[in-house]
């Protein structure tokens, strides 16, 4: 694939997520030091930005600094061409179809729009900036076109011109040239260049910023497939404006030797003759460049920077779907072998590069990365306490001259690497049979010249003998069921965090009421959720420990094999989501300083990447502990660049867990600690959502600490009722709770609607634990009849609830409905004579009679069939308003029947 393909690939995000998902490329290494690459400029400072990972992310390194680290610019992704302003304040770049400035800054807070486009399969903007060589007024140019036209001049698409000022536009875009121009534009004007397979130059009117164009040439042969990744002549000599740079593909040049498919980089004026007379040339490491040992076959992505003498370029083992390439700076000897230093290596995610130098050199101004370095050494300790580094760097952009080490004791050796460079490295060890056992202070003075600038730093040794100074109880906290034995131990630290040798005595003491023997052997008592401690003493020092009795624990080794699960735990294979993968990790040494009571090393070998699920159905009702240990990632793999989410029950409980970050060599564990409730009977579900493999989960625990404080018995799934019928939902609840509220759901618990509106139903109330509630046919404008009905009772805090653990049935009532063609009734009446309430009624029967109170509870009621009225028994009632219901085939009616004795 060439690099104009390349750049099709990267507009297609399915593409980006599936190279994501299939593969992990390596991690870009920054391959030479800043001195180094000051060095290589000339003894300039300069930045260069290159886009990173599969998101095509924007970051740069500063050749300042006085240790190279990326800087990430920003969040943006699905970036492309990102170019620096000549001052190097600012870059350009593509974004989604869209341009965009930004201050070169890590983490820059602003970004601003200069054009919004929609994106079209294989068009580029290819954004350059470009300044009036008179006004000085600033422009980005760019294109709308197809980067596969082989037209000359390539009609797919304009070139555009776009005023900015203060980083935004100015009034609209204007129309540079009818085709494309991909290239950029000269610092005079004069000259613009195309390299998207057909390669040529154009020569502009230079005072025009619109309709420019008089001329061009084109030096690809026709049908070929020519070059790509064009870029014009920064010079600023006009005498050599008129060039281009472009990668080749199989051409034969000056020599006669034919380049394979992006195996030359070349340079061409608009003066050249034809396509095979260019006036420069370089071939892969070794033809016309100095070769790095790099093993890198093919070129890619060449621009020339913002230093005519300088370029930029990756280097690859493939042109296609490249995992390796290697970012570098060139410089271009016209006469003899152009050199290149390799900046970048490794993982195919530095690309795109280029690269802005500072001109001029600014006087030197010493500063130091570190103001203090500490030594920790004991007298047991032969081999003594490593050597430490302190960087001296450069706010200016000249070398230093040579350093001077004052102030310094003679049990202080410091040895000066890079003496004369810009950032040279101060190795600072010490010699404890000088400085002798105690502690040592001393300021030490670095200066350049006669004194001209300096700085200092503290340098501290702490020498002595060993002494014990800490416990560490393992574990420090344990799970226990009822019955079930722990033996804890306790490892004596010297004051360096080592072990003691030998290790001291150590006492057992119970804080609680749980003995511990003199061994720390604990059994667990049938106290269930309580919380035991326990102490360890050697002399004055003391170090705690806890046991925790819980009736049901779970802990999950995620992602091993049956046959290599740590012991204790269980495999996860029958809890994960479908095809969440797997990865295994044996023989890599496991970080654990970090982790809050961590899992066996055991459990961090093996691992699953996110996204997925684990689906814990054997857990019944009760609130849960949960302790989730992740792995940082392996060598290899990309760091997440966000944290991650963790669901309980489908919502979103932790967002942005950070995880453990990769160390040197091995993997680091770590953990995370939440409450989850389960109330629905079905069991408990945990989700994990993240960026890519770099989240990493290893192990489980789960374990209960208490029943729900509520318990729905009635109605808890199987039963049925009808519409009208008073429905008995019971429950039980502890002291904890005193008023609840109730809801009811027709659709399995997707959503609510309130039973009790008005009033919230309390402890000492009649109805408390046994309300009672008429079914009626709708509420809120939904109808109760369901399949798929839950009762849910909640306290009116909000922070205990349960609901049905499965769905009953609410049936439409047996006599209710108009009928259409009904038979003449007779007048319903009512009346109260010696302690009954006399009905008469429309009809006789089958019917029901139902005599609520004002709360809506049932006072009376009564049934049968053939009678022509019914006498109820009302001698108990009070005085107040009650609501007569009478329910019959065809007709229901209602009264209101007010009893005044």
């Amino acid at each position: 694939m060439t690099a104009a393909l390349n750049r099709i690939a990267s507009r297609l995000l399915a593409a980006w997520l599936l190279a994501a998902a299939l593969a992990a490329p390596g991690r870009a290494a920054i391959d030479v030091t800043a001195s180094e690459a000051r060095a290589f400029l000339g003894g300039r400072s300069g930045k260069l930005v290159y886009l990173k990972n599969q998101l095509n992310q924007i970051y740069y390194l500063d050749f300042s600094d006085s240790v190279l680290v990326e800087h990430k610019v920003a969040e943006d992704a699905y970036c492309l061409s990102p170019m620096i302003h000549p001052d190097g304040s600012r870059i350009v770049y593509e974004s989604s179809a869209g341009i965009y400035i930004r201050y070169l800054q890590e983490n820059s807070p602003t970004r601003y729009r200069i054009y919004a486009g929609i994106a079209q399969g294989n068009h580029s903007l290819e954004p350059h900036w470009w300044i009036h060589p008179k006004t000085k007024e600033e422009y980005i140019i760019f294109t709308t076109g197809d980067i596969s036209d082989l037209e000359w001049p390539p009609k797919s698409g304009n070139t555009y011109m776009q005023k900015i000022v203060d980083n935004m536009p100015s009034g609209p875009a204007l129309t540079l040239l009818p085709f494309m121009m991909a290239s950029g534009r000269s610092k005079n004007g004069v000259w613009g260049g195309t390299s998207h397979h057909s390669t040529g130059m154009y020569k502009l009117y230079p005072d025009k910023v619109e309709n420019a164009f008089f001329s061009s040439t084109n030096w690809v042969d026709s049908g070929s497939w020519g070059a790509c990744n064009g870029s014009i002549s920064p010079s600023d000599d006009p005498a050599r404006q008129n060039r281009l740079m472009h990668l080749n593909s199989y051409l034969a040049l000056k020599d006669g030797e034919i380049f394979e498919n992006h195996k030359a980089i070349v340079i061409r004026s608009y003066d050249d003759k034809d396509v095979s007379s260019p006036i420069w040339e370089m071939g892969t490491p070794g033809i016309r460049c100095n070769n790095d040992s790099s093993g890198n076959l093919f070129w890619d992505q060449s621009e020339w920077s913002t230093d005519e003498e300088y370029f930029t370029a990756v280097g690859s083992k493939v042109i296609s779907d490249w995992t390796d390439g290697d970012a570098y700076i060139g410089r271009i000897s016209y006469t003899g072998n152009n050199q290149i230093r390799r900046i970048l290596k490794g993982g195919g995610l530095n690309h795109y590069p280029h690269l802005w130098i500072k001109t001029g050199v600014a006087p030197a101004k010493i500063r130091l990365d570190k103001a203090a370095l500490e030594f920790v050494s004991l007298k047991k300790d032969s081999a003594g306490p490593p050597a430490d580094t302190i960087h001296v760097s450069n706010s200016g952009d000249g070398a230093l001259p040579a350093l001077r080490i004052d102030n310094v004791p003679e049990w202080i050796r410091i040895d000066i690497l890079d003496n004369g460079g810009s950032a040279p490295k101060l190795v600072v060890s010490v010699d404890r049979a000088a400085a002798g056992l105690g502690d040592h202070t001393a300021k030490v003075k670095v200066s350049y010249g006669q004194a001209a600038d300096s700085a200092f730093f503290t340098v501290r040794l702490k020498y002595s003998d060993p002494v014990l100074t800490a416990l560490r109880a393992e574990p420090a906290q344990a799970v226990l069921k009822p019955g079930d034995t722990v033996a804890f131990s306790v490892v004596g630290l010297d004051q360096t965090g080592a072990v003691m040798v030998p290790q001291p005595s150590i006492t057992w003491g119970s804080i609680d009421d749980l003995p511990i023997s003199a061994s720390g052997k604990v059994v667990a008592d049938s106290s269930l959720w309580t919380l035991r401690s326990f102490r360890a003493y050697s002399g004055s020092l003391v170090c705690t420990t806890t046991v925790f009795i819980s009736k049901h624990i779970m802990k999950v080794d995620v992602g091993a094999a049956k046959d290599s699960l740590a012991e204790g735990w269980i495999s996860d294979e029958a809890f994960v989501s479908p095809g969440w993968p797997r990865a295994s990790r044996p023989g890599l040494p496991v970080i654990l300083k970090a982790a809050d009571h961590p899992a066996p090393d055991q459990v961090y070998r093996s691992v699953r990447h996110t996204p997925g699920s684990l689906r814990l159905d054997s857990l019944p009702k009760g609130h849960y502990a949960v302790r989730c240990f992740f792995s940082s990632p392996g060598p290899g793999v990309t760091e997440a660049v966000k944290g991650m989410t963790i669901k309980v029950e489908g919502e979103a409980l932790i967002e942005d867990q950070r995880l453990p970050s990769r160390p040197d060599s091995g993997i680091r564990g770590g953990t995370c600690d939440f409450l989850a409730t389960i109330n629905d009977g079905n069991g408990l579900e945990i989700g994990f959502e993240g960026l890519d493999e770099a989240v990493s989960l290893a192990g489980l625990e789960v374990y209960d600490v208490g029943d729900l404080p509520i318990t729905v018995a009635y109605p808890n799934g199987g039963e049925s009722a009808h519409v009208g019928d008073t429905l008995s939902i019971r429950w039980t609840a502890t002291e904890m709770v005193s008023s609840v509220g109730i809801q009811i759901s027709v659709d399995s618990g997707k959503g609510w609607i309130p039973v009790t509106r008005t009033r919230s139903v309390n402890l000492g109330e009649a109805d408390w634990g046994d309300f009672r509630w008429i079914i009626p046919d709708s509420l809120d404008g939904r109808s109760l009849t369901t399949a798929h009905a839950q009762i849910y009772v909640y306290d009116y805090f909000g922070t205990d609830r349960d609901r049905s653990d499965a769905v009953f049935s609410i049936l439409p009532s047996e006599h209710t409905g108009l009928k259409a063609a009904a038979p003449a009734l007779r007048t319903l009446t009512i009346g109260f004579a010696a302690g009954s309430l006399e009905i008469g009624l429309p009809r006789p029967g089958p019917y029901r009679i139902v005599l609520t109170d004002a709360r809506g509870r049932t006072v009376l009621s009564g049934q049968g069939v053939g009678k022509e009225s019914v006498s109820l028994p009302a001698g108990g009632l009070a005085r107040g308003v009650y609501r007569l219901t009478f329910i019959c085939a065809g007709f229901q009616a209602t009264r209101s029947v007010t009893l005044l004795d």
